[in-house]
């Protein structure tokens, strides 16, 4: 913001008035007008502002009713609850994120307290891709340990490591994924105080912003490449699900506004912009990054209808003649955030050396609930295409692998 006193134009009557609106907002603690100030549009009766609202009002209602038809799809055909939570998740992220982003651009002042939920919902999006592709692999729970105990360790060239299994990686990628929730969490309430506290022209506010700024997309990477890290070495086990289609289509949208988030207010800090009298300061910080997520979040909802289709469930209840639970139970199940609440408890346990107890538990219960079963439950099983489980490992030398942690 100091970079407008410095950078003043060569208009003395609007020098005079820069400096007198910035000289009221410094003793009032508030934003100086000039920020929101802008002329109409060469040859139009409106803004650029007004013009970038109105205009973002048409994908922001189209991206909506898209996500919506495909949301009702999968409640309408809900037969595996794990896949399907996660999916909707997945799609109800662009409507609201794309929601968000409007009322941010038509309301100045309301983007320092939307911007934070933002985080929250791509920290909760991230995490149901991530989900999601374990519970393709293995929708138990309680196989969880039975799984990744067998599953052979590769380098990322692909080369063998050793015999071990993947256990300790996928504890490593578990808390590489999951560490976005918490950091999230304590810089949701921070960002309100530092708004609150900090007055708008005070210069420890644009440095206080981009460090969170940073810290959020320095969390938010760390979040996707484990994901990315996790795909690729499952890659096998998940290319019948559509799973690079699912990545690529998600984690490009959630790449975009991170870059966006960073970029636009490092522009602003560094004097590489400077408002028009078309387009104000607010107009260049706010509004256009709010617009541009408007327009990206309408393409991504066009592509969601083949990414994340409702098709192979609906083909379950009508082929397979699977009988779908009600549309309450699917909304219940969809808000239900104990699946979150799970990660975050075993992320901390595998902190502090419980995972150990945590799985060799689990796997004992599964083992015991397995007893007599040749082949194991085949409850939770994938609708898309027949899932590809790793049975190369016997239960007892998983037992015994598991127990072996412990001692």
């Amino acid at each position: 913001m100091s970079n407008i006193i410095t950078n003043l134009p060569a208009n003395k009557t609007l020098a005079q008035n820069i400096l007198l609106s910035f000289e009221y907002a410094s003793q009032h603690c508030t934003t100086p007008t000039v920020f929101f100030t802008a002329e109409p549009l060469p040859g139009m009766n409106v803004t650029f502002h007004e013009m970038a609202v109105i205009l973002s009002s048409v994908p922001t209602i189209l991206c909506c009713l898209i996500s919506i038809y495909i949301i009702t799809g999968h409640y309408l055909h809900w037969v595996n609850p794990k896949e399907q939570k996660q999916i909707v998740l997945c799609i109800a992220f662009l409507p609201i994120f794309c929601v968000l982003n409007f009322f941010a651009g038509w309301f100045y002042r309301a983007s320092a307290i939307i911007v934070p939920v933002l985080s929250v919902y791509t920290a909760k999006g991230l995490i149901a891709v991530f989900l999601l592709y374990i519970g393709y692999i293995s929708p138990e729970e309680n196989d969880r340990g039975t799984f990744y105990v067998g599953l052979e360790r590769r380098a990322y060239n692909g080369n063998r490591k050793h015999d071990k299994g993947s256990l300790r990686w996928f504890r490593v990628i578990w808390v590489l994924v999951f560490q976005i929730v918490p950091v999230t969490m304590m810089l949701f309430p921070i960002s309100y105080i530092i708004v609150n506290v900090i007055c708008p022209l005070d210069s420890r506010l644009e440095s206080a912003e981009m460090a969170m700024a940073g810290l959020q997309f320095l969390t938010t990477s760390t979040c996707w490449t484990a994901i990315f890290l996790y795909y690729k070495r499952t890659q096998s086990q998940l290319k019948n699900y559509r799973g690079s289609r699912k990545l690529n289509s998600f984690q490009s949208l959630v790449g975009l506004q991170s870059i966006q988030s960073l970029v636009f207010p490092l522009l602003t800090q560094t004097a590489s912009y400077l408002p028009t009298k078309y387009i104000s300061y607010e107009d260049f910080t706010n509004v256009i990054p709010a617009f541009m997520t408007c327009w990206e979040s309408l393409i991504f909802s066009i592509l969601f209808i083949k990414v994340f289709s409702f098709t192979p469930y609906r083909n379950a209840v009508l082929v397979q003649h699977e009988h779908p639970e009600t549309v309450g139970r699917a909304v219940m199940d969809t808000i239900n955030q104990m699946d979150i609440v799970r990660g975050v408890i075993y992320m901390f346990q595998i902190l502090f050396q419980r995972a150990d107890d945590a799985d060799f538990c689990m796997a004992r219960e599964e083992y015991g609930s397995a007893n007599g079963s040749e082949n194991g439950s085949e409850n939770g099983a994938s609708y898309e295409l027949e899932p590809v489980h790793n049975q190369s490992v016997a239960m007892d030398e998983i037992l015994q692998n598991l127990n072996s942690h412990t001692s």
